[in-house]
């Protein structure tokens, strides 16, 4: 099996990897993989304060996230991603997702996302049900 495949898949989609590129540049490979996010920042007033968004891509290392809201370089963040995977399914029984817990720093900002590098500790947890997602393409660009 090629470390550069994961054989997982959301939605009836299988990863596979971004362009050599983005393997080449970055030293780890990019997985094309969409799935609903929700990203906290603090609030010094409210405490955390959570965002939709939608992954572009994902990487060992960090990703792409598709959000209207704009987060300024260095912020820290904590995300929720959350996944329909069947061994991790199988694995917690009672739920049909997963939500994987991790916190980054934004290192990158484009118009309509930004760019999140993640720390090395994360947390799978059952989901608690749906979230409440916006599809994918309200998070598209503006034209």
């Amino acid at each position: 099996m090629s470390p550069h495949y994961l054989h997982l898949s959301y939605q009836r989609r299988t990863l596979i990897p971004r362009k050599k590129v983005m393997e080449e540049k970055r030293g780890m490979t990019r997985y094309d993989l969409v799935v609903p996010a929700v990203v906290k920042v603090a609030n010094s007033h409210r405490g955390l304060k959570g965002f939709q968004a939608y992954t572009r891509d994902v990487s060992s290392q960090g990703t792409f996230l598709k959000m209207k809201q704009p987060l300024e370089l260095g912020r820290r963040v904590e995300i929720e991603l959350y996944l329909s995977i069947n061994k991790l399914q199988e694995f917690f029984k009672l739920h049909e997702q997963v939500c994987v817990k991790v916190r980054g720093e934004v290192i990158r900002i484009e118009q309509g996302g930004v760019g999140i590098s993640f720390d090395k500790r994360y947390t799978i947890l059952p989901s608690m049900g749906d979230i409440d997602t916006p599809p994918a393409e309200d998070l598209k660009e503006d034209a």
